[in-house]
């Protein structure tokens, strides 16, 4: 299985048990005769047995035999979808829908619906030698399309973006860090006066008080709504300039990156990987709080952004083909020896252009705000540690410090960060977050 093993979690048991305890939805794109379904039986439906797998193809299928009719192909991908939902509200644990998705809007109810039952989504495109070449592809495809049908399959093709990427916790442990945070909260307000007085004067703000909706993630604080439930670490180095009110020319650079990033090796390459993740402190702040996350050295160059000239395995301005990461390589990352950066153990105090400075979990904002909120709060802390740490070498460090026993919360102008002194270590699955209206270079 040369070209489809290529799949980390392939050769990860890691991966595999985390997948095995997540729910996950495998969104299989490619063209026809491109291995699709060979990746669902050599893989998916061996490693996973319990997997649910709904294609299109199984409507054309009459008496045991598939009977393409192009009049019948809107039908066919209605009563797909009909099972997909089914099988999503019966909550299986993983979830295959095996068609084409050529164009990145025709995942635009699939994203739906694993937003709506929060489901993590792993997008898996075929990598074989042919996948671009229509005759080749004509030839494999078992269910008989011409020539002329894969051509412009292929010239509809594009790729699809991910406005984030990171290490999406299971349900179990999302549940675990949103306890952590919801005791140390309280546990704050009961220890510190100071935090207590900065949440009373947050609770008597006209602005605070409207934007107070429902929060899961942090319940003494019933400030910040709520957010996915299944949380994940943020790896990215960019995000998307379009929500945030950035110009033409900043919506271009930042799709630019997207593209490059998106279709990179290393990330193609680690997509369905798995990787331990240490939480070293949470965060709060008026309009968000957080957790943030150290990861290790063999993980932490996908919180690089890729050069533009940097070998991909997929995208629209680069045509040749880069191999994936090795069978050997990907297991050796997966399941071998954790190493971590060298640096004084957890110490917060860190420069924001280090690699993996800004890994976070956001938990939790206001509502109305911008998706970034999290990242921009938490490098105003990071630079904020950076000036105490300076000033605490001069003996003028005036920052407000209380010990709560097995934690520590300091105070940084209108920000308050618990320090634990002890890591949690939680489990992460590398993946994508789609936003079903903003899939695609175009």
């Amino acid at each position: 299985m040369p070209w489809s093993g290529h799949f980390a979690f392939v050769q990860s048991a890691r991966s595999q048990a985390l997948l095995r305890r997540s729910r996950a939805i495998f969104l299989m794109r490619g063209l026809p005769g491109s291995g699709k379904s060979r990746i669902i039986k050599d893989h998916i439906s061996r490693l996973l047995p319990s997997a649910t797998i709904c294609s299109a193809d199984d409507f054309m299928m009459q008496d045991g035999k598939y009977c393409f009719q192009k009049t019948k192909l809107k039908d066919a991908h209605a009563d797909c979808f009909k099972h997909s939902m089914a099988a999503a509200a019966r909550r299986v644990p993983a979830l295959c829908i095996d068609n084409q998705h050529t164009a990145a809007w025709t995942t635009h109810r699939v994203l739906l619906l694993a937003r709506a039952y929060q489901y993590m989504v792993f997008v898996l495109e075929s990598r074989t030698p042919w996948r671009r070449d229509p005759a080749a592809l004509a030839e494999k495809c078992i269910h008989g399309v011409g020539e002329e049908h894969v051509e412009l399959a292929l010239k509809a093709y594009e790729p699809m973006l991910a406005e984030y990427y990171g290490w999406f916790l299971p349900q179990a442990e999302s549940a675990y860090l949103n306890r952590v945070a919801r005791h140390y909260f309280s546990l704050s307000l009961s220890r510190s006066y100071s935090f207590s007085n900065w949440y009373n004067l947050l609770l008597s703000s006209t602005k605070a008080v409207d934007s107070f909706t429902k929060l899961a993630s942090i319940d003494p604080s019933r400030h910040y709504a709520s957010v996915d439930t299944v949380l994940f670490a943020n790896a990215t180095p960019f995000l998307n300039a379009a929500n945030n009110g950035g110009g033409e020319e900043e919506v271009e650079q930042d799709l630019r990156r997207r593209v490059c990033y998106s279709t990179s090796r290393k990330v193609c390459s680690h997509l369905t990987s798995s990787a331990p993740l240490r939480v070293f402190s949470v965060y709060f702040t008026p309009r968000s709080c957080g957790a943030r996350v150290f990861v290790p050295e063999q993980v932490v160059d996908l919180c690089e952004a890729a050069d533009e000239h940097e070998d991909r395995d997929v995208g629209v301005e680069c045509s040749a083909d880069s191999p994936a990461l090795a069978d050997a390589e990907v297991a050796a990352m997966q399941d071998g020896p954790v190493t971590w950066a060298e640096r004084e153990q957890f110490c917060p105090f860190y420069s924001t252009s280090e690699p993996g400075a800004l890994v976070h979990v956001r938990l939790g904002q206001q509502d109305g705000l911008a998706q970034r909120q999290c990242i921009d709060d938490l490098t105003t802390i990071v630079q904020d540690e950076i000036d105490r740490a300076a000033q605490a070498a001069t003996g003028h460090d005036n920052c407000d410090v209380v010990n709560l026993g097995d934690a520590t919360v300091r105070e940084y102008g209108d920000a308050w960060v618990v320090y634990f002194n002890k890591p949690i270590e939680i489990q992460g699955l590398f993946t994508g977050s789609y936003n079903s209206s903003k899939l695609s270079a175009t």
